[in-house]
């Protein structure tokens, strides 16, 4: 006799997207291949009444996967929940799974959308809906989709988090704050080096300070990197991986520098100015694209470890002279033409000694 093995029953997989701010996924209707997988892109009817509320954040779509295996399609849920974030981040929108991130499974073709779940393959399903909005559509996203990387990472997953949220947000300082915030935790502040805790120590040793409470705080506080200059460096490891030329890391640099200033006096000094949102966008997108990529640029351990996250850097003379030789377009100013690099300096003053 030979051994029987029944096939492992199949089920239709229905992930649901949220899309605030109407951005949806693209064409709506169209067959398209998810993580290797077949499945038809489906988009809600549009509530007429709701057409005009731009703030609206509606369960607008769904994939309905073909039947598969269910052991297949709890893989290809976990797959598609882990890259969601990256590619909200590569395509700069907002994108959610419906109500939760939780497979439920169901014995009838009648089902609640907003929440992902598995139907018998043998049953037609039929999701049931509530009202949504609708807006434009984001083309290509199953191609983005299947090259962004599956995030695990709980720092990158609470930071991404936070990027998805922003875009939820109408009022600028709040979008700007919690993009400053990305940046913050994202920026490890390393330790000072030992001669810094030296100081430090022989201060904390003062009478005047051991009888304040607050600026022995303060002292403690050095003995780690202000995070205003961990939030700089950590903008200059992702733009260094990413390969940017000089310049416009010395730039980025110095926008974190002052988005981080501007930051403190809207949550320190109740300034009213509108900031710059997209300065800071841009930022949060570069790090954490980065990140996304090579999580290890979030770790620093101390000074030098700081230094070789990126590789080591040019001597500084060296850096000096292409500083010298960069045209106009660059720094907004000539080169004076009497600079000259430090090297050829010397050795023109020790020549000037000999006898």
């Amino acid at each position: 006799m030979h051994d029987v093995h029944p096939e492992p029953a199949r089920f239709w997989l229905h992930i649901p997207i949220t899309a605030p701010r109407g951005d949806l996924l693209g064409p709506t209707g169209a067959d398209v291949s998810v993580l290797g997988k077949r499945a038809r892109l489906h988009t809600h009817p549009p509530a007429p009444n709701l057409l005009a509320s731009a703030g609206t954040t509606a369960v607008q779509q769904w994939l309905l996967f073909d039947p598969m295996p269910e052991a297949d399609a709890q893989d290809v849920f976990r797959e598609f929940c882990a890259r969601l974030p990256a590619l909200s981040l590569r395509m700069s929108a907002a994108f959610r799974i419906g109500w939760s991130e939780t497979l439920d499974k169901v014995d009838t073709r009648f089902y609640n959308g907003p929440v992902p779940t598995l139907i018998p393959a043998e049953l037609r399903p039929s999701a049931i809906w509530g009202e949504v909005s609708v807006s434009q559509e984001k083309r290509g996203w199953e191609i983005w989709l299947d090259k962004c990387s599956a995030v695990e990472d709980p720092r990158l997953i609470a930071a991404l988090a936070l990027y998805v949220s922003a875009k939820d947000d109408v009022m600028a300082r709040s979008q700007f704050l919690t993009y400053l915030t990305i940046l913050d935790s994202l920026a490890p502040a390393w330790l000072r080096p030992p001669s810094a805790h030296k100081w430090i120590k022989r201060r904390l040793q003062d009478p005047a300070v051991r009888a304040d409470d607050s600026l022995k705080s303060a002292l403690e506080n050095l003995r780690k990197v202000s995070h205003g200059r961990a939030v700089r460096e950590l903008v200059e490891r992702a733009a260094r991986v990413k390969g940017l030329p000089a310049p416009a890391i010395a730039a980025m640099k110095k926008t974190a520098g002052e988005l981080y200033g501007v930051r403190s006096n809207l949550s320190h000094a109740g300034n009213t100015d509108v900031p710059d949102i997209i300065a800071a966008r841009d930022l949060v997108e570069l790090v954490l694209d980065q990140a996304v990529l090579d999580p290890s640029i979030l770790d620093v351990r101390d000074e030098q470890d700081a230094r070789r996250r990126v590789g080591p850097r040019p001597p500084r003379q060296l850096a000096r002279r292409e500083a010298v030789t960069l045209p106009r377009s660059e720094y907004g100013h000539q080169a004076s033409p009497l600079a000259k690099p430090k090297a050829k300096r010397k050795a023109k003053k020790q020549r000037g000694r000999r006898p």
